[in-house]
């Protein structure tokens, strides 16, 4: 339809004036780093994310917490703890202070809001260089996680480092587990140190790539979600049907970008679960959060298994 197109163009050309002042003091002509998510596009068990994709299709529980000013249910508490793993006790080495801490679980807070409310518990630091630079699914990540994980499978554990391979993050989507098992373990996300809010990479330091991989925790796939061709704008993408479809993931920040012209609606390079530079993304929309939530009492809070 040409009205909802127009009006989100409309929309994202009065979003641009925000993302512009974000970026006002960068230099253009630096190299733009490209975010690199190593979570999987699609879940690795499509029956598994289409049975919580039709969980409680009309549970008003799930939807006044997906409201964005829904007051009429408090937001899910989340216990969280943050393992600082690093080569030294330098900065550059990946070890970070307690005020970039704080700031990174206000923007966390400020994304999930209203729907969760990610409680500190707690912070641990280790140096060990083989760790800082463990990448998914290595020995060292097994290594790591197995000795530093905390608390029961609810808990967020958020582990820094000072290298995550050639990208910027990953996370595990929620699995049915046995306590004590290798999934048990590497449950959780991790994300390079540089990412959190006040970095020196000038498109990805303000906290989103923290952001981005809680969704996966919490069982979102990327907005350009692939089917068994490979990207598509026809298939189920990612099983959300308030996300336009999007052919391919939205590097830098590009307003009124279509790549499915034929489908509803503007590419959502303003969605916590595309590519795009950290100041563009602001939003998950209310299926998204009923996801999460659908998610949260299926695998976290109340297994039935």
């Amino acid at each position: 339809m040409v009205f909802p197109k127009l009006l989100a163009t409309v929309l994202a050309s009065l979003c641009l004036s925000r993302v512009l002042a974000e970026f006002e003091h960068l230099d253009p002509r630096k190299e733009r780093d490209h975010f690199n998510c190593a979570t999987p596009a699609r879940h690795k068990d499509s029956a598994a994310i289409r049975g919580v994709a039709t969980r409680d299709p009309f549970s008003s529980y799930s939807l006044n917490r997906s409201s964005s000013n829904s007051s009429e249910v408090p937001p899910i508490p989340v216990k969280a703890w943050f393992h600082v793993v690093a080569e030294n006790t330098t900065l550059a080495g990946g070890y970070i202070s307690d005020e970039k801490i704080a700031a990174q679980m206000q923007t966390l807070n400020g994304d999930f809001a209203p729907s969760f409310r990610f409680e500190l518990e707690g912070v641990t630091r280790t140096l060990n260089l083989n760790w800082s630079e463990a990448l998914e699914r290595s020995e060292a990540e097994t290594e790591m996680k197995s000795a530093l994980r905390t608390g029961d499978y609810k808990t967020l554990n958020i582990y820094t480092q000072k290298r995550v391979g050639p990208i910027t993050g990953y996370a595990h989507f929620p699995e049915r587990v046995v306590e004590g098992s290798l999934e048990w373990n590497v449950s959780g996300v991790v994300v390079h140190y540089d990412t959190l809010p006040g970095g020196v990479n000038p498109w990805f330091n303000l906290g989103k790539i923290l952001v981005h991989e809680v969704g996966h925790w919490l069982d979102l796939i990327h907005t350009f979600g692939l089917d068994e061709e490979g990207s598509t704008c026809t298939g189920l993408g990612d099983f959300i049907a308030d996300t336009p479809a999007e052919f391919e993931s939205n590097s830098e920040c590009i307003f009124g970008r279509d790549t499915c012209p034929d489908q509803e609606g503007l590419d959502p390079i303003t969605n916590h679960m595309d590519y795009s530079y950290d100041a563009c993304k602001f939003e998950f929309t209310p299926l998204q959060r009923k996801r999460m939530i659908d998610t949260w009492y299926t695998y976290y809070e109340s297994p039935s298994y």
